[in-house]
């Protein structure tokens, strides 16, 4: 017969080597993940997002107000897009970024800026989010469309030549547009075929600490808007999914040789999500690899560390990163339910 400290022992030692309770061992001791740590991660960075909130409504980092239009978008497009969130916290950021646009029907990055300034980043990212409301974005849509260029790229809006046509801002005004039902076929080969013409011989888009100082950065939105318009096969889209998978350390993160102005965290989720977007079975490994370094690095407060916005004094980036990071699990495991990453 056994004592009564041997039996709680030995039972708890049953429970946690059942599959569906490897949470019992820290996630950072482990390499392998389950459908629970990510559900877990999830809500943990929902939480986090939700208490950043401020009075009016907008989402940033201890009401630093720098980037405040463009982390609420990104913060209100990711909830959206996973599902998650405080209804009272969406419609709350969704009011915000409605008192925030411009009468022509632009956004800037930063709340309270002079109508005639813009950031077509932005403004991209907040149609995206807005469409998943079901608010009307045509005053929006027709500011994009007028501001193409007549080689079909975008202009960022508020930074000047030479980087004010830097690629993401392409691949960001792509997924508004094609988000819509109807779109001008022309005006999206067009942007496509600049894309195209703009891609580096490494597979890249080049990088600037203007953009957050990752190549990760342009090639997420890059690769989304050619998948939706179904070029994934392409050349250029597989030549960027290899250019990506050459930077992966071996503990599954993703890393470029810079000064580190955005954190590994930041870089890794953004190489992920554009590794998400179309994965075949040659990415699996390093998708797999990439999503459990990821959920190792959360913090205990829910945050994914963002490191630094370059050339802004003291700018933490941890609310885009977090954001970044549950796109990132989402997609992961919205793909693995349906039995796309085996």
């Amino acid at each position: 017969m056994f004592r009564k400290g041997k039996a709680f022992a030995i039972i708890v030692i049953v429970f946690c080597s059942l599959p569906f309770l490897a949470g019992c061992v820290s996630i950072k001791s482990r390499t392998s993940i389950t459908g629970g740590d990510i559900q877990s991660a999830v809500i943990k960075g929902v939480k986090y997002l939700n208490h950043n909130q401020n009075y009016n409504g907008s989402i940033s980092l201890r009401n630093d107000n720098r980037f405040d239009v463009w982390e609420t978008a990104n913060v209100l497009y990711a909830m959206l897009s996973i599902g998650g969130g405080d209804k009272k916290v969406l419609a709350r950021a969704k009011g915000f970024l409605k008192s925030a646009q411009n009468k022509n029907g632009s956004f800037n990055f930063k709340y309270g800026t002079s109508q005639s300034d813009y950031c077509l980043e932005t403004t991209a990212v907040v149609i995206m989010a807005m469409t998943l409301t079901g608010e009307d974005v045509k005053k929006s849509m027709d500011f994009l469309s007028r501001k193409q260029n007549q080689d079909g790229s975008w202009k960022v809006g508020y930074i000047q030549r030479p980087w004010n046509t830097f690629p993401s801002v392409t691949g960001y005004a792509l997924n508004a547009l094609l988000d819509q039902e109807a779109f001008d076929r022309n005006s999206i080969e067009n942007a496509v075929g600049y894309i195209y013409l703009q891609q580096k011989k490494d597979g890249s888009w080049g990088r600037t600490p203007l953009y957050y100082d990752s190549s990760f950065y342009p090639i997420f939105p890059i690769l989304k808007a050619l998948a939706a318009y179904g070029e994934n096969e392409s050349v250029v889209y597989k030549n960027a999914v290899q250019y990506i998978k050459h930077l992966q350390n071996t503990d599954g993160s993703f890393e470029e040789q810079s000064e580190q102005s955005p954190s590994l965290e930041l870089r890794t989720a953004l190489a992920l999500n554009a590794l998400l977007v179309s994965p075949d079975k040659s990415d699996l490994a390093a998708i797999y690899r990439g999503i459990v370094w990821l959920l190792k690095q959360q913090q205990p407060n829910g945050a994914w560390n963002g490191g630094y916005y370059a050339g802004k004094d003291n700018k933490k980036e941890d609310i885009f990163s977090t954001a970044m990071a549950l796109l990132a699990l989402h997609y992961y495991q919205k793909q693995s339910a349906r039995g796309e990453l085996e």
